[in-house]
């Protein structure tokens, strides 16, 4: 894993108590540790009989910041099935089997780190994309990938943009006649160097500048602003912290055409962490940068920070746990173009020990870290990528075993897009087309696999990047609203795919008043709603308004009825499968007093019969009702026939309907004497529709059907 380059930002380990005395020879081992000098501290180590536990551990880390897989393993495997082991030591275990090849023995530890730490970030990301690494691994053929010919047995990493060049980190022997060697692998400090591009190469390079170049460590540098302004990282000159550990800070400089102005430090540089790696947008506006201050996610954060006009810094801000995690994420590359954001991290599920990832940036909301793949990443560490502005070619770093030294610089090429070969946009709205945000939209293949799933932003909108040929499925998930689904066909010669997802207010508002017919508003009306063939939902006594509201589901059918004393029940139904919100249905109430007429649905005989059908007995139990609600309530029921037929059979046949349908009702009420039937025949036409004897009507069958009728009148209340 060589972990060397994360001395740019400090790598912290932890540490542990002692299991056990240490001895003298642990103890001064644990000093050459402290120091970063990995090799004395591998020579103590193994000088002891006994190590503790925390001896063993430091022994492991020893071997793998100096790329000793095979002993680091070895080490590992001592102590890491141990009771006192550590989740993190599953972790840095499971990394090390990656790296020699050992996915499956890997995944198992992986698995045992995830049950002691189910909500580390780690572990939800390992299980979230456990399935998915075999296929990163597979070379896809999106790439092409060359180890440069300035690679040499040092470390050559960390490439940037600088107007027709390239300016990177290494350990190279540069102008000083003294070589100075830091601790940690016994390699020289850090310079910055340049080489100038001709056909994707490298030419061979040459010190950038001295006045950047000091004794101590000088790396990972950005340039904006056409290249007249820079951000690089450099060692803490000044001092220490209070562990007595040299911390990395940045500076900035700017270029006016003739020189470099003295560097101006960063005002985040703090003696107690490290900050680095940093990446500006064109305009300098912009910075993202790497830091383990404190009150990050957890080892090393991604951070991004502005400043105005003046040229003042605002508020650093931390990516997040989208980006950020236990582990450590560093070299950020902010790709204007495309608004994404390329690092490297250790924590996210990857291939090896750092894997390089891509998150696109919507509307300032980063998507979720997407693995870039071989041949970029491999087993080993992969990090500091560099892409140009048309997407087609760049530059990153890799120990890999089959470059020319520790790190080198790889170029690679793009053969085809990375970020998937379609896009699926949309956006999520209810029916009434308002957009929704913080709907929670899932992407399906057509396997029915989750691929990914988003929240919309404040215009409703979300993106997913997509692969060709493919029959996606969305679903939308929002509270209190119903799931909106589509589907999104990628078999298409479009690059964007639009599919938007329709939810629908779960629940809406019914609102309406009590009235009688004439449009009197009425107060203390009980009005009743029920689920059309269900159980009851509620009841309310409107005020002096008349007004009544109720909470209703969508898509359901309802029934209101209204009830007052001395007048006839109101009815009326609601429907909510509809767009709107809000549902108006008014119940209209008969005022007995007022109105002498009680409506009600039209009674039906067989031809020339006077039995009572099943359907008109349902529309006389509404008398019934009314009558048993009202003891005192008396009524005529009137039976009415048109003029076709002679006067006197439509008389007859009038008379005896009547008769039979009061019958019906006397069965069923107290004191029957209150209601008779009385047969009009045709002697009470509504319509002019006159056909006695050889006069021929002219009515329609309609007008002659508004004839043909029953009616209830009140003769005491």
């Amino acid at each position: 894993m060589k972990t060397r380059y994360i001395y740019l930002l400090l790598f912290i380990l932890p540490f542990f108590g002692v299991n056990g005395q240490k001895l003298a020879t642990e103890i001064k081992g644990d000093e050459y540790f402290k120091e970063y000098s990995f090799f004395k501290a591998i020579e103590k180590y193994n000088l002891c009989e006994f190590l503790t536990l925390d001896g063993q551990r430091k022994l492991a880390e020893s071997y793998r910041n100096v790329a000793y897989y095979v002993e680091a393993l070895e080490a590992y495997s001592q102590f890491v099935s141990k009771p006192k082991a550590t989740p993190e030591d599953y972790f840095n275990y499971a990394i090390l089997l990656k790296t020699v090849g050992k996915y499956a023995d890997a995944n198992a530890w992986m698995d045992k780190f995830a049950t002691a730490k189910p909500n580390d970030l780690r572990a939800l990301n390992y299980i979230k994309t456990k399935e998915e690494i075999p296929n990163f691994r597979k070379n896809q053929g999106r790439f092409t990938i060359k180890d440069l010919a300035i690679n040499s047995e040092d470390k050559d990493f960390a490439p940037t943009y600088f107007n027709k060049s390239i300016v990177f980190s290494s350990t190279r022997a540069g102008i000083p006649s003294i070589v100075r060697r830091y601790n940690w692998d016994e390699f020289p400090f850090l310079n910055l160097f340049q080489s100038d591009i001709e056909d994707g190469e490298l030419t061979d390079p040459y010190y950038f500048n001295p006045k950047f170049n000091k004794k101590w460590h000088e790396g990972t540098a950005s340039f904006s602003n056409k290249g007249t302004f820079v951000a690089y990282t450099r060692d803490d000159y000044k001092g220490k912290s209070r562990e007595g550990v040299v911390k990395l800070q940045l500076f900035f400089s700017s270029f006016d055409g003739r020189k470099w102005s003295e560097p101006v430090p960063f005002k985040l540089n703090n003696p107690e962490y490290s900050v680095g790696h940093p990446s500006l947008s064109e305009d300098g506006k912009t910075l993202y940068f790497a830091s383990d201050m404190p009150g990050g996610i957890g080892g090393v954060d991604i951070y991004r920070i502005r400043r105005n006009d003046k040229g003042v810094w605002g508020k650093q801000e931390n990516l997040g746990k989208t980006i950020n995690t236990e582990g450590n994420e560093m070299f950020p590359f902010y790709e204007e173009k495309t608004n994404t954001l390329f690092f490297a991290s250790n924590g996210l599920n990857g291939i090896g020990g750092l894997d390089i990832y891509f998150s696109r940036n919507r509307q300032d909301v980063f998507s979720d870290p997407k693995n870039i793949g071989a041949p970029i990443n491999s087993p080993f560490d992969d990090f500091s990528l560099i892409i140009d502005k048309d997407i087609k070619s760049g530059y990153f770093a890799s120990n890999r075993e089959d470059g020319q030294g520790d790190d080198d610089i790889y170029s690679f090429k793009v053969e085809k897009s990375f970020f998937s070969a379609k896009r699926i946009i949309g956006v999520a709205k209810d029916r009434k087309g308002r957009a929704l945000s913080d709907v929670d939209v899932t992407l399906y293949d057509n396997n029915k696999n989750v691929i990914a799933t988003v929240k919309t932003l404040a215009n409703g909108a979300y993106e997913f990047d997509a692969e060709a040929d493919i029959l996606y499925s969305l679903n939308g998930i929002k509270p209190k609203f119903t799931d909106g689904s589509n589907e999104a066909d990628t078999h298409t010669k479009a690059d964007v795919v639009v599919a938007d997802v329709v939810l629908q207010n779960m629940y809406k508002k019914l609102i309406g008043t009590a009235k009688d017919k004439t449009g009197e508003i009425l107060a203390e009306t009980v009005v009743k709603l029920t689920e059309k063939g269900g159980a009851e939902i509620g009841m309310i006594t409107t005020t002096k308004d008349g007004k009544y509201e109720f909470d209703i589901l969508a898509n359901k059918l309802y029934a209101l009825v209204g009830k007052k004393p001395n007048y006839f029940d109101g009815k009326n139904t609601a429907n909510s499968n509809t767009p709107e919100d809000v549902i108006v249905a008014d119940v209209v109430l008969q005022d007995l007093k007022k109105d002498r007429l009680i409506k009600v649905d039209p009674i039906y005989f067989d031809l020339s019969k006077w039995n009572i059908r099943p359907d008109a007995a349902k529309v006389l139990d509404q008398i019934v009702a009314i009558m048993n609600e009202y003891p005192t309530l008396e009524i005529e029921l009137g039976s009415h026939t048109d003029c076709r037929s002679s006067y006197k059979f439509n008389m007859d046949l009038s008379t005896k309907r009547a008769k039979a349908s009061a019958e019906y009702i006397k069965k069923r009420i107290t004191r029957p004497e209150r209601i008779y039937g009385k047969g009009y025949g045709e002697s009470q036409l509504l319509t002019n529709c006159p056909c006695e004897g050889k006069v021929k009507s002219t009515c329609t069958e309609e007008e002659h059907q508004m004839n043909r009728r029953t009616e209830f009148k009140i003769i005491k209340m």
